[in-house]
């Protein structure tokens, strides 16, 4: 039996003793854990929406949301201000951090989604579709409108179900805001306390154009996806505007791909794209006629909340995968150490810094993917190798410029190997659509909703013994 040690808990993890005197760390990516505003305690995130009548409501994070029963109505998103960085720090300081922290109340914008490729969107009655998911259907033929509560943000989803028709150079999507300030942003941002992710476009396939424009002014927010992208996309294409309220949790996928060769996407050192606001991310080799391409994932676990005098008796990753495909020398996936300058972001420049390019040191024995079972949490157990990668309070990370963070990674056979994929059938798994000549897998990251599913760094660590001298008592006389 092991006990929690809640006076332990930090943003991203849970601790327990063990009944052998060990101690396990359960960490998460993303944030488990919010400060409470009234109790001033690190309480279990729960972003189930509440139906409150007119609009739903969610409470339990590190922001707060409303969403209106119908499509026109404000959707009103809340930051709770402390006095303290709390969200916004290394979590081995978040428990002491905590007890000086104060509540200074909330920054706030409200939208409405006004128009579509200048069409004015149509009042619609939302469905509760998930337990924190609401879907507005057909705002504008072949147009869905989608909101998401999540633990670490909250994201509002244009999904086009087919190839729209655009005049000009971009599709708009138009909404209106009681916010005003301007600009025109293509990465994340800042306004007060309210965090902007980066906005992305992505199809059906995982395709995804992350160079979208936000404009903004006059009480205005609108996105601009360029029509080059959406000529090419296959659809349902996903356009998501996501807001937070901390910098991000720096988990998610880099990846190259063109029609050169495989050398060219193999041994480059920039990618294509970076995402790191899906709730996806994949490891994907493929060779298909004269497309190629390679992605690869990378973890970065904020571990500081291990004492830096205990040692590393075990450790495992939990990653939940969806869907997959193989085929004959390119049916496993392995672990590395990643080297990225930023913990909380990826760029396109990342593509190099999932180990090295070829036969990277790996942490772990290799995970067959023939063998995963789909839909569902799989453990990696990571080998000595592995362990040195784990970092605790103190130690210097080998990404980022935080210290305590274990920067892992996966990546696919083919690409550790340098070994294009060209021979044999490709078998998918997990309901998977894959051509031939690829290696692919898909996990959940931490922009899952639940915390449950999403990627999880298991730590066992024991602290030094403490020896007691025998102690030689002389009497005189």
């Amino acid at each position: 039996m092991r006990i929690e040690q809640i006076e332990k808990r930090t943003l991203n993890s849970k601790h327990f003793k063990n009944d052998d005197g060990t101690f396990t760390s359960e960490i998460h990516i993303g944030h488990i854990h919010h400060l409470d505003k009234v109790t001033k305690k690190l309480e279990d995130t729960d972003v189930s929406l509440v139906d409150k009548g007119t609009f739903w409501e969610m409470r339990k994070a590190g922001y707060e949301v409303e969403i209106p029963r119908n499509s026109a109505g404000n959707i009103r998103f809340f930051v709770n201000k402390f006095d303290k960085p709390v969200y916004n720090t290394s979590q081995d300081k978040v428990p002491e951090m905590i007890k000086q922290t104060n509540f200074l109340g909330q920054d706030s914008i409200d939208y409405v989604l006004l128009k579509v490729q200048g069409q004015p969107a149509q009042p619609v009655n939302g469905i509760l579709t998930k337990p924190f998911q609401v879907l507005y259907p057909a705002i504008l033929p072949n147009i869905d409108f989608r909101v998401s509560a999540g633990r670490n943000s909250f994201r509002k989803e244009i999904i086009l179900k087919t190839k729209p028709v655009i005049i000009g150079d971009f599709l708009e999507i138009e909404f209106t805001t009681n916010k005003n300030f301007s600009g025109t942003f293509k990465d994340k941002f800042k306004i007060g306390d309210i965090h902007f992710r980066k906005a992305m476009a992505v199809d059906v396939t995982g395709k995804n154009f992350s160079d979208v424009e936000l404009v903004v002014s006059l009480n205005k927010i609108i996105k601009r996806i360029p029509k080059t992208f959406l000529d090419t996309a296959l659809y349902p294409v996903t356009i998501d505007p996501t807001d937070s309220f901390f910098s991000g949790a720096g988990d998610g996928f880099v990846n190259r791909e063109n029609t050169v060769s495989w050398a060219d996407v193999h041994d480059t050192v920039t990618g294509t794209s970076a995402n790191t606001v899906a709730t996806t991310a994949e490891i994907q080799d493929y060779s298909v006629g004269a497309s190629k391409g390679v992605r690869r994932i990378f973890l970065p676990f904020d571990s500081s909340a291990i004492p830096a005098t205990n040692t590393v008796t075990a450790a495992e990753i939990r990653i939940n995968i969806t869907d997959a495909c193989h085929g004959t020398g390119f049916n496993e996936f392995g672990v590395v150490q990643t080297s990225q300058p930023s913990e909380t972001a990826l760029t396109t420049s990342d593509f190099d810094k999932c180990g090295a390019i070829t036969n990277p040191t790996e942490g772990a024995a290799r995970t067959t993917i023939s063998a995963v079972t789909c839909d569902a949490n799989n453990t990696v157990t990571l080998n000595a190798t592995g362990r040195g990668f784990v970092k605790k309070s103190g130690q210097a990370s080998n990404c980022g410029v935080t210290n305590g963070f274990t920067c892992l990674g996966l990546r696919g056979e083919a690409d550790m190997e340098n070994v294009e994929p060209t021979v044999g059938t490709t078998t998918a798994i997990c309901g998977a659509v894959c051509s031939n000549n690829t290696e692919f897998l898909r996990i959940l990251t931490s922009e899952e909703a639940g915390t449950a599913n999403d990627p999880q760094l298991t730590v066992t660590h024991s602290s030094a013994a403490v020896v007691t001298p025998n102690l030689l008592t002389l009497q005189v006389g």
